[in-house]
């Protein structure tokens, strides 16, 4: 799993809501499998996850300038509840007075009643006796009374309606009240879960940033550990490449000498080669058919040993292009040393590059071993050619017969042509692989 090339901690800041939370949601899911994360995006993962953090604070700004706003709210519900507790003992001594009122109205509508039957009955029994103006004086009054009552009555019953009006209302604005209240206490609620998400968010994104910055020091500490490695092995590959240019040195005087000698080989031969002479000389059962024969084994024997020697120039001429080819290398890695320090630049892959380093060493190794063992075996060839040297002297000076001369160059002819073929073999075997580390270094540096 890993970033797209387009995040930058940058452009993150240009992004909208929507695809903020999109990111964060996947550096959500990195931090189950961090692991997985490729070490060379580490860097931009970490910018991210950093612009990411930033903004995860803001909105923990902003949600405790809202928890600070609902707090306010909160002071204004709880006025509204002590509000609601005002109408509601405003209801209550309403209610009572309402009550009472229409009690006593009651009572003096029954007190009227009770009076008028009085009059009536009084009118009937004092009838005759009473004065009709006296009694029309008392109607009169009763009528007042009665209108007066009457008016006391309904302005009671207009103060309860108007009463009723302002329970009605004030109940409707308790229940809105009360809505608000729960909408607020919902909205309380919701924050206070995204403040405790956004906390433990918060958390986790600080873990993970503390495992990455311990991830990115190990990374760096490997890196210099593999410098380091790098630098061994290139001082060790600059030694052995000098090592082997004087050994090639060496080689190269050897074979001038041996071409000197075999060029007094030669002279000396055609100096001994005369018509005649060394048949005298002689026992009588060597003829100068067979002294012209063996001359010309004798020469075909120096002319393989010439053919021998330019396959042994070849050979060096190989492992000189070769050599040349790994101080190219050798520079080519040094160049690229130099642009690794530079830190505007990225690193390569510190496995690509361990790889190589151990490919590296191997072929050091192996190529220290093929060293030894061409020492070896031109220590035996040297040895040899001193043999044949000292049984050709021995034979110009009549120690020994040409016959048994021949026959040992032969005999030694053969064990160096068969020791140089499997010599040969083996070298060509070993060429591909010494490409083969050549170029996996060489990739590895690319």
């Amino acid at each position: 799993m890993e970033i797209s090339d387009l995040v930058s901690g940058r452009k993150f800041r240009e992004f909208n809501t929507t695809q903020k939370e999109e990111l964060y949601e996947t550096l959500l899911q990195l931090i189950v499998a961090i692991e997985e994360i490729p070490k060379k995006s580490l860097r931009r993962t970490l910018d991210v996850t950093l612009a990411v953090l930033q903004y995860k604070g803001q909105q923990v700004d902003n949600l405790q300038s809202q928890l600070k706003e609902d707090n306010h709210a909160e002071r204004l519900i709880d006025e509204n509840e002590k509000l609601k507790n005002m109408l509601e003992k405003l209801e209550e001594e309403n209610q009572s007075l309402t009550k009472n009122q229409r009690g006593k109205l009651t009572e003096d509508i029954f007190q009227l009643q009770k009076r008028l039957q009085e009059a009536a009955t009084a009118e009937v029994s004092d009838k005759e006796s009473t004065d009709p103006l006296s009694e029309l004086d008392k109607q009169e009054d009763l009528l007042r009374n009665i209108n007066t009552k009457n008016k006391h009555i309904k302005r009671l019953l207009r103060e309860i309606e108007a009463l009723q009006n302002q329970n009605i209302a004030q109940s409707k604005t308790i229940i809105d009240c009360e809505a608000e209240l729960q909408q607020c206490k919902a909205k309380i609620l919701q924050l206070s879960a995204d403040i405790t998400l956004v906390d433990s968010q918060r958390k986790a994104l600080k873990e993970t940033v503390n495992e990455l910055n311990i991830e990115i020091a190990r990374l760096e500490s490997n890196i210099t550990y593999l410098e380091e490695e790098r630098e061994k092995s290139e001082r060790d590959l600059k030694s052995f490449i000098g090592k082997l240019e004087m050994k090639a040195q060496s080689w190269k005087n050897m074979l001038d000498a041996k071409d000197k000698e075999v060029l007094k080989l030669r002279a000396h031969l055609e100096k001994t080669e005369e018509p005649g002479s060394e048949c005298l000389t002689r026992p009588e059962n060597v003829c100068p058919t067979n002294d012209e024969g063996q001359s010309t084994k004798l020469l075909h024997a120096l002319e393989c040993r010439d053919k021998y020697i330019e396959s042994l120039e070849f050979k060096i001429k190989h492992l000189a292009e070769e050599m040349m080819a790994a101080t190219k290398l050798m520079n080519n890695l040094s160049a690229e040393k130099e642009e690794a320090r530079n830190p505007n630049k990225p690193r390569a892959c510190c496995k690509i590059i361990e790889e190589s380093l151990h490919v590296a060493n191997e072929r050091c190794r192996q190529l220290s071993e093929m060293l030894e063992r061409s020492e070896e075996d031109n220590a035996l060839k040297s040895k040899q050619a001193m043999q044949a040297i000292s049984a050709l002297d021995a034979y110009h000076n009549g120690e020994d017969g040409l016959v048994k001369a021949l026959r040992k160059c032969t005999v030694l002819e053969q064990k160096v042509i068969s020791r140089d073929n499997k010599y040969v073999h083996s070298l060509w075997n070993s060429i591909p692989c010494m490409k083969l580390p050549m170029k996996m270094i060489y990739y590895a540096s690319a």
